[in-house]
């Protein structure tokens, strides 16, 4: 299947999941827009866009590239968050958090810097 419908049919079934879910165990969200996004903030927003662009670009890289890039690219979006939050949500890191966040960027890079893997020669 293309790539394009293998997402729509993800989506739809997270999507129809995750209303049944919410049915069993908090029906009154479901009788109304007010109350579905009742307690939402501008914050919530933001991580879905964000949650959605960056699940949009894994499947791009996807189909351009091999799955253990694409293991390593969806690795970076973490410390990509890290290292934005401060500027897009005004937000402050903390100094084990931006370590972390190095530390996986730096073996993240590591790794696509190698280039693809070769065989080794029978010596």
């Amino acid at each position: 299947l293309d790539i394009n419908v293998q997402n729509s049919v993800l989506y739809l079934a997270s999507g129809t999941f995750a209303i049944l879910l919410l049915a069993l165990d908090e029906p009154s969200r479901l009788t109304g827009p007010t109350a579905f996004f009742q307690g939402f903030t501008g914050m919530t927003f933001f991580c879905l866009s964000l949650l959605a662009f960056s699940g949009l670009v894994v499947s791009r890289v996807l189909k351009y590239a091999d799955s253990v890039t694409k293991t390593v690219a969806c690795c970076l979006r973490g410390p990509c968050c890290v290292f934005l939050s401060p500027f897009v949500l005004g937000v402050s890191n903390s100094w084990s958090g931006l370590i972390s966040a190095m530390v996986v960027a730096g073996g993240c890079t590591t790794y696509l810097l190698e280039g693809p893997m070769k065989e080794a020669k029978a010596g």
